[in-house]
């Protein structure tokens, strides 16, 4: 929604869209992957069977939607802590295994150095690692209500806390584990652990995780074949057809390659959030171009946005004209360290390049018509502020900021209901302030 207005078009977007979706199909990837060798291991299954058996449960748990996801992941909380716990407490106690962890803070690879194409290789990875989280925060973030500082202030603790602990805690568990145990796999030193616990453990803590990815990839796809290709046959086929796709590419292993995939997918991400923040605190923020707010719906903003989708093709190219290495072969390591530092590259370029293209556009292509008083001449407001409704069209739960008049339906609708529709020829368009004015809004209230 926040690239819709920010200099991508509602069309434009969906781009945006097939990136998250690409970042979810990798981390489906290699959760499933983890729990599919899981399986394998300690039922003597072959890795094929295993990562369709995954497939085949992540389905049931994912069609039930945001209310099953909230149930599944607060009940499971507490067992997947007891269990790590008890994990960690079976490792401390084996004498053998902690004197094998002597060491594992200091530890490197045979050959490898500190510093160097190491350095930089790990370098790249990360930057992929850290843009993919920069895409899936926003996804809890949005469930903030923007006039409410209480609201706000639950969003951050659950997300800027968690992320940190995530870095600073998890990932030095892990390696502690990893290498008190002698493997990199969680399944295997888990099972090798505490047995039976230890493989409940990994189901709980990669289905907890896939749960999530897959319910945030319906979504995307969704939302990207309802504006692109007007397909809106419901959200269960978008899991279906996700959870197959992404079950094709578990078995294919991908997780082999995760150092170069990480790498270009950063590329993709940063391209997107340099014209995302450069749109937000330059463009709209320093330079005062487009509209103040980010105006997401459809009926007020255009297809296509060239800031947006230009300053995302020129730095995408660069980006990717690094990491192939170009001309840089002659140069050695060069090529190497451009590789891995291309994805921030990328954002930089990406960062410069949009406020260029807003300038040289004046702001005109934010919205249909330029309003004389922000917010006035173009959109129609719903008369309560920011309260909590029921959509008169699909009875989801909506902010009242997230409803528009539409004269199809000749009732106040939600932007997915909105977007849903591919009969209307966005007759709103066309239609005048008072025209939409006219268009009674709900009044009863949701509890």
């Amino acid at each position: 929604m926040i690239s819709r207005g920010a200099g991508f078009g509602f069309t434009g977007s969906a781009v945006v869209s097939l990136i998250y979706l690409a970042v979810y199909t990798i981390f489906f990837s290699v959760e499933a992957s983890i729990v599919a060798a899981t399986l394998a291991s300690y039922f003597g299954l072959d890795f094929s069977i295993s990562a369709l058996a995954v497939g085949l449960i992540c389905v049931p748990l994912t069609i039930y939607g945001m209310k099953f996801m909230e149930k599944f992941q607060a009940y499971t909380l507490p067992i997947f802590l007891l269990l790590l716990i008890l994990m960690i407490l079976s490792l401390n106690l084996d004498p053998r295994l902690v004197s094998r962890a002597d060491g594992w803070l200091t530890y490197l690879p045979r050959g490898a150095s500190l510093g160097g194409d190491y350095f930089f290789t790990a370098l790249g990875a990360w930057f992929g690692f850290v843009g993919a989280n920069s895409i899936l925060i926003p996804d809890f973030c949005r469930f903030a209500n923007k006039r409410s500082t209480q609201s706000a202030v639950r969003i951050a603790i659950l997300t800027i806390p968690a992320n940190a602990l995530q870095y600073l805690i998890a990932v030095p568990i892990g390696i502690y584990l990893s290498f008190a145990t002698g493997t990199n796999n969680p399944g295997i030193y888990a099972i090798n652990l505490i047995g039976l616990p230890g493989l409940i453990f990994i189901m709980l803590s990669q289905f907890r995780i896939l749960n999530y990815v897959v319910y945030g990839a319906s979504l995307t796809a969704s939302n990207f074949f309802s504006r692109v290709g007007r397909l809106v046959p419901g959200r269960f086929y978008w899991v279906v057809a996700y959870v197959v796709i992404g079950t094709v590419i578990t078995e294919v292993q991908i997780v082999h390659y995760l150092l170069n995939v990480l790498t270009f997918m950063g590329i993709f991400i940063f391209a997107w959030l340099g014209t995302l923040l450069s749109d937000l605190y330059i463009v709209k923020g320093r330079m005062d171009l487009g509209p103040k707010g980010v105006e997401y719906r459809r009926p007020y903003i255009p297809a296509f946005n060239i800031v947006g989708l230009g300053s995302l093709g020129i730095s995408l190219a660069i980006g990717l004209a690094l990491a192939f290495g170009g001309f840089f072969h002659q140069y050695g390591s060069l090529s190497t360290i451009l590789f891995n530092i291309s994805s921030p590259l990328t954002l930089v370029f990406a960062f410069c390049i949009t406020p260029i293209l807003a300038k040289i556009t004046e702001g005109k292509t934010y919205l249909l018509r330029r309003p004389t008083i922000a917010r006035d001449d173009t959109i129609v407001e719903f008369p309560m502020d920011y309260q909590v409704v029921e959509c008169p069209r699909c009875g989801e739960i909506a902010s009242t900021g997230d409803l528009v008049p539409c004269p199809y339906y000749d009732d106040w609708i939600c932007s997915h209901c909105c977007m849903r529709n591919k009969n209307c020829n966005d007759v709103c368009r066309q239609s005048t302030k008072d025209e939409l004015l006219r268009i009674h809004p709900p009044t009863r209230l949701k509890d």
